[in-house]
């Protein structure tokens, strides 16, 4: 909750700074999953002073996409791809070419699958990434990815949210203008590897990391190659 707080402060600096008209609050899996969800009601509506507006998975999955599906277009015209949005408690997955777009959420994201699993403690080792890799199937079942995939294969797999990015980033990823980074599933798998055998410190100083997502980095790859796969 104070990190929260200490968030929407800063929030609050932008948006005088910029003397915002109109402001809409919108949360996500976090809010909709969390025990104390009416206390970050009231401490959203007396610093900003502005309701909050808790959005279905489904409504979260197309909101994610409707953006990254212009980028997308502007590199990969004509391209059938498959999205993944990894965010710190949910995973969103659609299928998107020109004219549909097929989305769902999942329980699943890099803060809620690094408790769950036991990640936390940094080098992980390779008995505990294997048993991640295992065990990361529940959070994604089967039936469902395919009710949403079917039969088609998609022509690209694309990975959006924070960590995925700097996780690209720092892996020395090919750099495809101010779109992103482009880098083989093998690949990022192999940098995961290298990653998740490091401290936080080393993967903070090495790979330029920020604290704060250092810890989540690696299961936030999980979840993308996972679902790749």
């Amino acid at each position: 909750l104070e990190a929260t707080r200490l968030a929407l402060l800063e929030m609050q600096k932008v948006f005088q700074k910029y003397s915002t008209i109109e402001l809409r609050v919108v949360a996500t899996s976090a809010v909709r999953d969390a025990k104390n969800s009416f206390e970050i009601h009231k401490m959203v509506d007396e610093i900003l002073g502005a309701p909050v507006n808790v959005i279905p998975g489904h409504l979260e999955a197309e909101l994610s996409f409707s953006g990254a599906r212009y980028a997308a277009n502007k590199i990969f015209p004509d391209r059938k791809s498959l999205f993944v949005d990894v965010g710190g408690a949910s995973t969103e997955v659609g299928l998107m070419d020109l004219t549909e777009v097929r989305a769902k959420s999942f329980q699943a994201g890099g803060v809620r699958c690094m408790e769950a699993l036991g990640l936390q403690n940094a080098p992980v080792s390779d008995k505990d990434w294997k048993r991640a890799e295992k065990e990361i199937a529940q959070f994604f079942p089967e039936d469902q990815l395919h009710s949403l995939v079917g039969n088609e294969i998609p022509d690209l797999g694309i990975g959006i949210g924070g960590s995925l990015l700097v996780a690209a980033k720092a892996s020395g990823a090919e750099k495809l203008s101010e779109y992103g980074y482009f880098l083989s599933r093998a690949k990022f798998e192999a940098f995961n590897n290298t990653l998740r055998a490091k401290t936080l410190e080393q993967r903070e100083n090495d790979f330029h990391i920020e604290k704060g997502r250092s810890d989540i980095v690696c299961t936030g790859i999980l979840c993308l190659t996972h679902v790749l796969k």
